[in-house]
């Protein structure tokens, strides 16, 4: 969360760069508003943000530059829609290797049998994806029913991979409103503005 010192610590920056920024403007009501739209942000990538606000804007930053900043810096550390596709595919395959092996019953040495070590390796599987994949699959469930689909027919890789790289980007979408929302959109919503 971004912390009112971070915030009273960059406005200062700002007033040291731009020395006529905000001499109008009452400073306590603008680190308050400052603090109300970065409030959902941890304080470092807040000032990662920030810094590469004041390398790149021409004019005084403001929270909309910083908020832009933040979403490209994130989107920076995540994965690309074909490396999520690679990752899926790989579960896929591994979970319907693991499917084969539910029936089995020999117990060994651990006292665990090889049927429920399977559903335990399914179950890795399953935490180990990346959220957009979780959310794109919704349940355990549907990531072993796509598996059995892969595993039976040769041609649903294909048509897996062109519904899933369609959905990714809509997905996306849906996760930027959720975040306007997170971030105040919902206010603007209430308010009328």
């Amino acid at each position: 969360m971004a912390t009112q010192n971070k915030i009273i610590e960059m406005i200062g920056a700002i007033k040291t760069i731009y020395s006529y920024y905000a001499k109008e403007t009452d400073v306590k009501l603008l680190v308050k508003t400052w603090t109300m739209l970065l409030q959902n942000y941890d304080d470092n990538i807040v000032e990662a943000a920030f810094y590469k606000c004041l390398q790149t804007c021409k004019m005084p930053p403001t929270p909309a530059d910083v908020i832009e900043h933040i979403r490209n810096i994130s989107k920076a550390n995540e994965q690309t829609d074909e490396e999520l596709w690679i990752v899926y595919n790989r579960a896929l395959v591994e979970t319907a290797n693991q499917m084969s092996r539910f029936g089995y019953t020999y117990v060994d040495a651990s006292g665990i049998s090889q049927g429920q070590q399977a559903r335990n390796r399914v179950e890795e599987i399953w935490e180990g994806l990346p959220e957009k994949v979780k959310k794109y699959l919704a349940s355990k469930g549907e990531l072993m029913r796509n598996a059995n689909e892969n595993n039976l027919d040769t041609s649903y890789s294909s048509w897996e991979k062109q519904r899933f790289m369609k959905a990714m980007p809509i997905m996306e979408k849906r996760e930027e409103f959720s975040q306007m929302l997170l971030e105040g959109g919902n206010n603007k919503l209430l308010i009328g503005g």
